[in-house]
Formats: C-alpha cells, sequence, structure tokens
C-alpha cells in the first residue's frame, strides 16, 4: 500500500513522555469511575453474574437468564471463575475493561493498517482509553458495547489492510457479539461487493460464528431456537422511540404521552426503519464505486456507524460508540475528522448524562436542555460528514 496518511498526529503520538502522562491520567481516571454504579448494574449485569456463580457446573447457560448472546456471557463467566478473590463489582467491572482494551487494540491495528509506529499506537490506544465515552461504557458503567466495537474496529483494519475476508471474520464475531455492529454493515456490504466471490464467503460464515459465539449455550443444552432467536427477544425490551440516544426520535419522547404517539408507535418505528435503510443502501453504492483509499474507506465507515443508530428509532445513548471510536481513529489519521470526533464525545457525554449523570453534566445543563444538546452536537457532526460529501468529494475535503 503506497498510500499514507498524514504524519502530524503520529509524531506528536509517538514521545515516551506522552505515555507516561497517558498510563498515569488512565491510573487514575479509573480508580475514580470504578465504585461507579447505575442501573443496569443492578437490574441486569448482577443478576446475570450471580445466576452464572450461583448454578451448579454450567446449568444456567441451558437456561434464557440473560438477553445477551454467548460472547459478553462467556467473558463474564470467565472473569467469574476468580469470584473467590473479586468481589461482584470487581468482576462486572474487570469484564468490561477486558472490552476497552480489546477496542483499544482495535484502534492500534486500524493505524497499524495506516503506517503508524508502535509508540504512537500505544499512545492512541491509551488515548483511546480515556475517551469520556470508553471510560463511562467500561470502568464507569461495566457495558459490553466495547466487545463488539473491538471486532468492528478489527475489521476495519482488515478494510485498510484489503483484507475482504478477513474482514468479513470479524464482522460475524462482531455482529454474533451484539446486533448493533450491523450499522458498520453498509461500509463493509459495499466494500465487499467490489469483490462478490469474497463477499458470499463472509455472508456464508455468519451463521457458523455465530453459533461458536454461543457456544456457551449450545454446550450446556440451550434450544437452538431459543438461541436464533435471541435478538428477536431484545427488540421486544423496550417500548419507547428512543432509549436517550442523541436522535430525532428522542425528541418525540420528549413530548410525553400522547394520542399521536401511542396510536402511530408502530408508524414511527417502521418510518425509522425505511429511513435507515434507504441511507443504508446509499452508502452501499457509494462505497462500491468509490476508489479504494484510505480516506474514503475510514470515511464511509464513520457516517455508515454513526448514520444508521441517528436514523433508527429504539436507540439507546451507548450505540453511537462504534461510531465514536471509527472517528477517533479517522481524527487522528486525519486531522479534518477532529471537530466531528468532537462534536461527537460531547454529545456522548451529554446524552449519557441522561441516563446516569456519572459525570454531573444534567444537574449543570438541567432537563430538557441537557437532552437537547446532545441532539444538536450529534445533528452537527453529521452534517459535517455529509457536507463533506457533498461538496466535491471527501478525498479532495480531507486534503484541504
Amino acid at each position: 500500500m503506497n498510500e499514507t496518511t498524514s504524519g502530524g498526529g503520529e509524531a506528536h503520538f509517538g514521545t515516551p513522555p506522552l505515555t507516561w502522562v497517558l498510563s498515569f491520567s488512565l491510573i487514575v481516571s479509573y480508580a475514580l469511575l470504578y465504585p461507579v454504579t447505575q442501573p443496569d448494574h443492578y437490574k441486569y449485569l448482577v443478576p446475570w453474574l450471580r445466576a452464572i456463580t450461583g448454578s451448579d457446573g454450567h446449568d444456567v447457560f441451558a437456561t434464557e437468564f440473560s438477553n445477551y448472546t454467548g460472547g459478553y456471557i462467556s467473558f463474564l463467566w470467565l472473569v467469574s471463575l476468580a469470584k473467590p478473590l473479586l468481589s461482584e463489582l470487581a468482576v462486572i467491572k474487570i469484564t468490561a475493561v477486558i472490552g476497552s482494551v480489546l477496542a483499544a487494540f482495535g484502534v492500534t491495528q486500524c493505524l497499524a493498517a495506516a503506517g503508524w509506529a508502535g509508540r504512537a499506537r500505544l499512545n492512541a490506544g491509551l488515548a483511546f482509553l480515556l475517551l469520556p465515552t470508553t471510560m463511562l461504557n467500561g470502568i464507569g458503567w461495566g457495558q459490553a458495547d466495547a466487545f463488539f466495537t473491538a471486532f468492528i474496529l478489527y475489521s476495519m483494519a482488515a478494510v485498510l489492510r484489503q483484507r475482504p475476508l478477513l474482514a468479513g471474520l470479524m464482522f460475524a464475531i462482531a455482529v454474533s457479539f451484539k446486533l448493533q455492529a450491523m450499522f458498520f454493515a453498509p461500509f463493509l456490504l459495499g466494500y465487499l461487493l467490489k469483490s462478490p466471490g469474497r463477499m458470499l464467503i463472509s455472508a456464508g460464515i455468519l451463521f457458523p460464528v455465530y453459533l461458536l459465539v454461543n457456544a456457551i449455550y449450545l454446550a450446556a443444552g440451550r434450544d437452538l431456537l431459543e438461541v436464533l432467536t435471541i435478538y428477536a427477544g431484545q427488540a421486544q425490551t423496550f417500548t419507547r422511540l428512543s432509549m436517550n440516544a442523541g436522535n430525532f426520535w428522542l425528541m418525540l419522547d420528549m413530548l410525553g404521552p400522547n394520542e399521536l404517539l401511542s396510536t402511530q408507535h408502530r408508524s414511527f418505528v417502521l418510518a425509522g426503519l425505511t429511513a435507515a435503510l434507504a441511507a443504508g443502501v446509499a452508502i452501499v453504492f457509494k462505497v462500491l464505486k468509490a476508489p479504494f483509499t484510505l480516506h474514503a474507506m475510514i470515511y464511509y465507515a464513520s457516517l455508515s456507524a454513526i448514520l444508521m443508530p441517528f436514523l433508527l428509532p429504539k436507540m439507546h445513548e451507548r450505540f453511537f460508540f462504534p461510531a465514536e471510536a471509527l472517528l477517533f481513529v479517522a481524527a487522528l489519521m486525519y486531522p479534518r475528522f477532529l471537530p466531528v470526533a468532537v462534536l461527537t464525545q460531547l454529545s456522548g457525554i451529554a446524552m449519557y448524562s441522561v441516563y446516569h449523570d456519572t459525570l454531573g453534566v444534567r444537574a449543570i445543563l438541567g432537563w430538557p436542555w441537557v437532552a437537547i444538546a446532545g441532539i444538536v452536537l450529534m445533528a452537527a457532526a453529521i452534517y459535517l460528514l455529509l457536507r463533506w460529501g457533498r461538496v466535491g468529494g471527501e478525498e479532495n475535503e480531507f486534503r484541504r
């Protein structure tokens, strides 16, 4: 690959003193966030962990004790083996931090594909672990989103290295961990369609990879149909148009219960799905027609990952995390992305505080202004990305 990225970011991230500063900041920040809990901790994570540690052998994995696929649950089980030495909080937090570290490694692999040296990649990975949304997802809230995001980043790195089969395999693992990995699918499908044979192979491995990720359930004797319909069950868990995601659907939910929302809920959901499908198809064709450059690939991957949860209803605030990770990589490769990456982080901080005010942002801005700020910031980030693609091509924009 002859194409190289702008070297400014690599030069700034390649200094040994920065490694020490980032490492110290990481230790302090994670120590401060370790005691934090939030509603999901008690509603889902602790009951799941207690079901695992309180069962004889692997019997619990044959039951529907969790509404997650086997990927995250396998990691939770492995860490829980140290339960005699660790508290419940420690098991949950360590599991989440493992996901964060895997995602940080994905950041380094994307930068390695772009030609970054080892020290600069290490520092970039440490900086990723210090992003507000990374810390809130991981050490702060103990959530699982970093796991599937990690495999999206591995898929992105494979794309940048022009290894389509590996990209397809990594995506298959990502979507087997969590369905929200599909936000990356329009971009990846457009890329894989450049070599249809490899696209068909990638599609063919989805099912066996899903079964492999869920091996912990299948080996315990859980019914195959139950395992295959986990995502269908998740879709029925929440009924709101937005679960605190920074998009237009939250604006509708903020209007409060009314006859229009209650009677037309299904129509709103279908409208959102239709809009996302149309946008996804457009991205597929854009990527298919675009020449292969690092600029174009990271642009369309970021656009796909941010646009899908913005258009879709019933999204959580955390579902922008893959876009935040890809935009962090993009900003390091091309400074042009920096404003968009900053906007998404600021939006994430605002929207996360709507669910749980860990950083005190909602207390400062107040309701509903904190939510409005998050929606506006995310809309501004998407506007910038769309504008770059509209005014003469994203690659020319990046080089200005």
